[in-house]
């Protein structure tokens, strides 16, 4: 989902597969968690979801309308300006005392001589206190985000590992091989948790879908394996899983929500 003036948040999708009679009814559940960037008007895009209705034998599309809301500013703290007190008022709790202390004992209380190193030593201390802190904050990115660039790395080649796996089982006629390395990427672009190529329906176009089930069928027919195209499926099936990996790599570019 893509909304303008406004940065998606997706949560990880909940899926489900249980039996009902003599059929298999599985369900997904999304999550999106959209925040504002900026005031005004908000369009939340309408969103289409094709489903097989297995009564009437055919596709249908279930439609949630597109909706506007008013995103308004934060409210901004407005300083009220607090009055002088004149010196002539005494604050209620407060009283004058006449000064007992001599102007040469308070010159010696206040000696430059003193106050001064002990000042200078203070402000050497907090200076040395924010180098030290600060070389910790730059340490803890720096070891925080080494680890998220390896996964990024270690996740794109496996994507990359499974994509050829994939292509080449397609270009030599391997249904079994090419089920067993879609089901992998699907796990790594889609996080699907099953190994049912029907949780694929929502996530592919109908083209795309229907060659998945044309490879499902192969593999539970018994004369039908060899005339399976599979260079075919992998030109159909190929362009959807570019896609998932743009908007997977999208994603992880996203600011975190809750920044520490």
């Amino acid at each position: 989902m893509n909304v303008n003036k406004a940065n998606v948040y997706p949560e990880q999708p909940v899926l489900e597969d249980f039996e009902k009679g003599n059929d298999i009814v599985g369900l997904r559940q999304e999550t999106f968690a959209i925040i504002p960037i900026q005031p005004g008007k908000l369009v939340l895009p309408k969103v289409e979801i094709k489903w097989w209705n297995i009564t009437k034998k055919r596709f249908e599309t279930a439609i949630l309308p597109e909706e506007t809301i008013e995103v308004q500013a934060a409210p901004t703290t407005t300083r009220i300006p607090t009055n002088k007190i004149p010196s002539n008022v005494i604050t209620a709790g407060t009283h004058q005392q006449p000064s007992k202390m001599s102007h040469a004992t308070l010159t010696k209380l206040i000696d430059p001589q003193i106050i001064w190193p002990i000042i200078s030593a203070t402000f050497l201390a907090l200076w040395l206190m924010t180098l030290y802190f600060y070389y910790r904050y730059r340490s803890y990115n720096r070891h925080k985000d080494k680890p998220q660039k390896i996964n990024r790395a270690h996740e794109k080649k496996l994507n990359s590992v499974s994509k050829h796996s994939l292509k080449k089982a397609c270009f030599e006629n391997n249904p079994k091989q090419a089920k067993e390395e879609l089901i992998k990427l699907a796990q790594e672009l889609w996080s699907l948790s099953t190994p049912n190529l029907f949780a694929l329906k929502p996530l592919v176009n109908d083209n795309a879908f229907q060659a998945v089930i044309l490879l499902n069928q192969t593999l539970y027919s018994k004369n039908n394996k060899s005339n399976w195209q599979g260079e075919e499926f992998w030109h159909v099936i190929h362009p959807e899983l570019k896609k998932a990996a743009k908007i997977k790599r999208n994603k992880a570019e996203l600011p975190p929500l809750y920044p520490l």
